[in-house]
This record gives C-alpha cells, structure tokens and sequence, in this order.
C-alpha cells in the first residue's frame, strides 16, 4: 500500500508524511544502496585476489579505506589483502576492526582465528571459532569449518593429557599472572 505525500504519516505523529517518515524512508534506501554497491565492489576486489591480481585489489582496497574507513567489509578487503603480502601482525588487526564494526562477521573471525593460531595464540583462535559457532551455528558452512578446528585442538591438546578446557584455563592463568621485572643473571 502506498503513502499519499499529504495524507498523515502513519507513525502517529500527527504530521503529514511528507514532513515526517517520508525522509527517513529515502535516507534510508540510499544507506542501503550504498551499502550494496560497496559490498559488490569488496567482492570485486576479493575476486581478484583469488584470480592472481592482487595489486589490483590492494589498490581498490587503499581506495576504499580512505573513503569508508568504518566499514567492516573494507577492513576485512584490507586484511585479506596484508595476508597475501604475510604481513600478519597488520592483518590482524584490520579483522580487529572488522569485528569491531560487526560482531557478527563469521569471516573475520575465521581469519582472525586462523592467524593466532599462526602466532600460537591458542586462546584466541578457540574463542574465535567458538564465536562462530555461538553465531552460525554447527550446520552453517564456516560453523562446520569452526567445528572441525576445535575438534583438532581438543585431538592436539588430549595427546598433551589435558582436556582443551584444561589447557585454555592453564594458559588463561599464565598469561594473568603478573611479570617479574628481575631476570635471572647467573
């Protein structure tokens, strides 16, 4: 059902639509066809990585940082790319941001995690792939990859005698404990 310009606008305002929702709703679908269109050029821009053209991306993904440097798929476009180029400390931490901007970024998580696990942050990689479980679920696609991980972990970690629960406390608990400023010298 369409809204007449000058009828009242049904939000209950008291005012007509014109001067009420209707700039919103415009506002609105702007939003959302920016969104699209940069979600399509981030695709892109992924696609050529995968393709080989990696400098063709990372130019797209400089391009579009410095226009929409809050967006999680921008960030995440930015981090695939420094992976490529085995800058790991960096690309973590545009996965950081993405998940910042959007806690519900299964991808990011799923880089994210495979990069701590690189730097032997077990902690961190569990958690975010318990993260993508608690998201997707076990049945969706990067769930069942998530899945697959933790039972690895709890496989590496049972071989050591300790349960992954066991491990994660033990270290949770070393890296709580407060450092001593005197070192050894003999």
């Amino acid at each position: 059902m369409k809204i007449e310009r000058n009828s009242l606008c049904p939000c209950g305002s008291g005012k007509k639509y014109k001067k009420c929702c209707i700039t919103s709703e415009h506002r609105s679908v702007k939003i959302v066809s920016v969104f699209s269109e940069l979600q399509e050029v981030c695709d892109d821009a992924l696609a050529k990585i995968e393709a080989g053209d990696l400098l063709s991306a990372e130019l797209e993904a400089e391009r579009l940082y410095d226009l929409y440097p809050d967006d999680h798929m921008v960030n995440f476009l930015q981090g695939v790319c420094l992976v490529q180029r085995k800058r790991y400390d960096e690309a973590i931490l545009f996965f950081e941001d993405a998940i910042h901007i959007n806690p519900r970024f299964c991808e990011a998580y799923f880089n994210l995690a495979n990069l701590y696990r690189q730097e032997m942050k077990t902690v961190e990689s569990v958690a975010c792939f318990r993260k993508i479980i608690e998201i997707e679920g076990e049945r969706g696609d990067l769930g069942k990859l998530a899945k697959e991980e933790l039972d690895w972990f709890e496989k590496m970690i049972q071989e050591t005698g300790e349960t992954l629960e066991e491990y994660l406390q033990a270290n949770t608990l070393f890296e709580e404990e407060p450092k001593s400023g005197n070192l050894c010298t003999y």
